[in-house]
């Protein structure tokens, strides 16, 4: 596993953005709005799309040797790495820098579906789930909740990393954008009240799962 720590001294040049779908499945983005509810992707979640996109090659899915952090470095601070074990079980193996300081609190370790309201648990553990077991990608907007009060909607690029052993559990990485500028006193509250929205899947080429 990798850390912050794995930055290095400078950083690849970014890629050439293009739509997601364009890129990750050409053959159905004439057909597919591209966007998130009609909302522009920020240029991190496209900058992570296409660095995943280099990363897989001709697999479906990237394992995880094949990964160049290079590429996506300055995106670290604000990345994530989940291990999906089961429907009920997303341990957060990474959360960046900005991500655990706009939170105030360490998210490394723990489960990301017991970081959700329990009315909401059942439905996000099985999105993840469906999302390694019928691979695709992912954009969707969340609300984070702020202790002064203030809510703000943050972006995340999700798409699913396989392991080198194949006895160890798939891997979600997720790149968060749009986070508002950090200020004291202002940490997020880390539990999900809701499962956010304009949630879409994104096929890669193996179809995507039914959104429940």
């Amino acid at each position: 596993m990798f850390s912050d720590s794995d930055l290095f001294p400078s950083c690849a040049e970014p890629f050439a953005h293009t739509e997601p779908l364009r890129l990750l499945n050409p053959a159905i983005a004439a057909s597919e709005p591209d966007a998130i509810g009609g909302e522009p992707c920020s240029p991190e979640s496209l900058h992570f799309l296409e660095a995943w996109h280099h990363w897989r090659g001709d697999r479906l899915v990237p394992l995880r040797r094949d990964v160049e952090l290079l590429s996506i470095c300055k995106l670290m601070p604000q990345f994530m790495v989940l291990e999906v074990n089961g429907p009920d079980r997303a341990t957060i193996r990474l959360a960046g820098t900005e991500v655990e300081r706009q939170f105030g609190s360490t998210l490394t370790k723990r489960n990301l579906i017991a970081l959700t309201d329990r009315p909401y648990q059942p439905q996000r553990g099985q999105r993840l789930w469906q999302m390694v077991n019928q691979p695709c990608a992912a954009l969707l907007h969340l609300a984070i909740d702020r202790q002064s009060g203030q809510r703000n909607e943050v972006e995340l690029a999700i798409a699913p990393v396989l392991p080198d052993d194949h006895r160890a559990a798939c891997q979600l990485f997720i790149a968060v954008s749009r986070l508002p500028h950090w200020q004291w006193g202002s940490a997020a509250d880390p539990v999900a009240h809701s499962l956010g929205r304009n949630l879409r899947f994104l096929d890669i080429g193996g179809g995507i799962p039914t959104l429940g």
